[in-house]
């Protein structure tokens, strides 16, 4: 059963050119009887307004604030690699 859709959207990457860049990688959530946890992350900016800025803000489903694995050292071996930290995201969105 489809549950959503995410878009991870990055920066970076080499340029093709006489194209429009396509910077976003959808990944699609399914699942059977599948509860969603809810993830907070870390607010970019302090803001005294929101009573729960502890604990940051609820994820929505555009990912931004993970970086391109190109950035990162082993992405030279493995081009199309992913971020651990993606990884580790999508894990504890449906794990209990």
């Amino acid at each position: 059963m489809f549950i959503n859709n995410i878009i991870w959207h990055f920066t970076g990457g080499k340029p093709i050119h006489n194209t429009i860049q396509k910077r976003y990688n959808n990944i699609l959530l399914y699942g059977y009887n599948c509860v969603i946890n809810n993830i907070y992350i870390p607010y970019k900016y302090y803001d005294k307004r929101n009573k729960n800025y502890n604990r940051g803000k609820y994820i929505e489903d555009v990912w931004d604030d993970i970086a391109v694995a190109q950035q990162l050292h082993e992405a030279k071996l493995y081009p199309t690699k992913k971020p651990s930290k993606l990884l580790e995201r999508i894990i504890c969105l449906s794990t209990i």
